[in-house]
């Protein structure tokens, strides 16, 4: 998991840096449109009582993955998109199965804050600090997912 995430901060990282340099104004409302787009489906994450997934997840996780594409989508390499999309699936096979322990929402984390941190920094064309953001997002995935496998299987919900 850990190699996955260093080798997506590595090339996710670099397509950001050129994506800010290229990125025009309609990247850039594209970009803004996503983030909106992404609060807008994790304001609707409610779970049921029994703690059931919401019906929403997919749309949400869509919207998360579009937001993270929009960063670097400006970058102008076929092959920094490529690779960034086959080790955002590499890390999925960690996050994804992570998600359905509902501890994980409940661990000490404030993602809509790094996501709009992220935003900021990347409209404000900063790119020394929003590639050091996107790593440390990164990097905080990781450690909630690795204290989520540390604390064993989720206990069955009472019915």
């Amino acid at each position: 998991m850990w190699d996955a995430i260093e080798t997506r901060i590595v090339i996710d990282c670099e397509a950001l840096r050129r994506s800010l340099a290229k990125g025009d104004d309609v990247w850039e409302s594209r970009l803004v449109a996503a983030f909106h787009a992404l609060m807008l489906a994790s304001g609707h994450r409610i779970s049921d009582a029994a703690g059931d997934p919401p019906a929403d997840d997919e749309q949400l996780e869509e919207r998360h993955y579009e937001f993270h594409r929009s960063l670097i989508s400006a970058c102008g390499s076929r092959w920094l998109l490529d690779l960034s999309a086959q080790l955002y699936a590499q890390t999925e096979r960690y996050r994804r199965p992570s998600l359905r322990d509902r501890r994980y929402f409940k661990l000490e984390r404030d993602v809509a804050t790094e996501h709009r941190q992220l935003l900021d920094a990347a409209v404000a064309r900063d790119a020394g600090h929003a590639a050091g953001l996107l790593a440390r997002h990164y990097r905080e995935t990781g450690r909630i997912v690795k204290q989520i496998l540390a604390l064993g299987p989720a206990e069955a919900p009472e019915r």
